[in-house]
């Protein structure tokens, strides 16, 4: 269930789910369709394509650099593309500098060889988040598509150590789940897919939350993530002490994230937000 900005509640449908897929999938060229015989669904092209044609290409609906690999690889905030130069990805690996030092020191912005450029291997143009929380984009399109899709929600940049959402990206940290940043960014992108659609100054509407949901809900568990991670071997012993530490864990920092969109967006705890977003935590 729902809860729009007016408090009225509606159930979403999975036949709009599948609608909105199967819209999203028209200039794909391939399908899925039954395979015939019981064999159940398969690929199937819809056109003649040749070696190297690419079939379908799409953005996924979040993606995460792991926060080991993202203290010694340069990499987009957006699509993931290397940024820097290679003398600066390796003084990154070698630990000679931080991420910081990285993009602020002129030195160490080494142009890269123009076939490298030319491979895609790295992104010679580094653009910085404006709001200043470190995080790096290829371009300045992917640093806008970044905030447009939700990073505007989640950056700490203008914010203190004591806000609800710097403590949860610490807390996220700590708890060594990186999956809550996974579902931080889903609630924010569709907070700021309703947002958009409603348009500017104009109240959203639970049709909106709907639609914004439509790309998600499709993936929801029956069960919260929590009840059907696997148990590592180590805490095999006590599996319900380790289910209820990641549950406890998982409300703190959904507390913290709810508490923050609310002190920084005005987003309040209870709304459509809110609402929406429990639904994307949960899968």
């Amino acid at each position: 269930m729902l809860q729009d900005s007016t408090g009225q509640l509606s159930s979403l449908d999975s036949a709009d789910c599948a609608a909105h897929y199967e819209k999203s999938c028209v200039d794909f060229a391939v399908e899925a369709k039954p395979a015939g015989a019981g064999r159940g669904k398969g690929l199937h092209a819809k056109t003649l394509f040749s070696r190297g044609d690419t079939l379908f290409s799409e953005l996924p609906l979040a993606s995460l650099q792991s926060a080991d690999n993202k203290a010694v690889v340069a990499a987009c905030a957006h699509c993931h593309r290397g940024v820097g130069s290679l003398t600066t990805n390796l003084r990154l690996i070698a630990g000679r500098c931080t991420r910081v030092d990285a993009f602020s020191s002129p030195e160490l912005g080494n142009k890269i060889p123009q076939e490298e450029v030319v491979k895609g291997h790295f992104c010679d143009d580094v653009v910085l988040c404006q709001l200043g929380c470190g995080e790096v984009y290829c371009s300045s399109e992917c640093c806008a598509e970044a905030f447009r899709r939700g990073h505007r929600l989640l950056c700490v940049g203008p914010l203190t150590v004591e806000s609800a959402l710097y403590k949860f990206k610490i807390a996220a940290l700590e708890t060594g789940s990186e999956e809550f940043f996974l579902g931080a960014q889903i609630v924010a992108q569709v907070i700021c897919e309703a947002q958009q659609l409603a348009g500017d100054g104009n109240p959203v509407a639970a049709t909106h939350v709907q639609q914004a949901l439509q790309p998600i809900q499709v993936f929801e568990a029956p069960l919260p993530w929590w009840e059907v991670v696997a148990v590592p071997a180590e805490e095999q012993r006590d599996s319900k002490g380790f289910r209820a530490l990641l549950c406890e864990q998982a409300r703190q920092c959904w507390s913290l994230l709810l508490e923050g969109l609310e002190a920084t967006h005005g987003i309040r705890q209870g709304t459509y937000g809110t609402s929406c977003a429990a639904c994307c935590w949960k899968a």
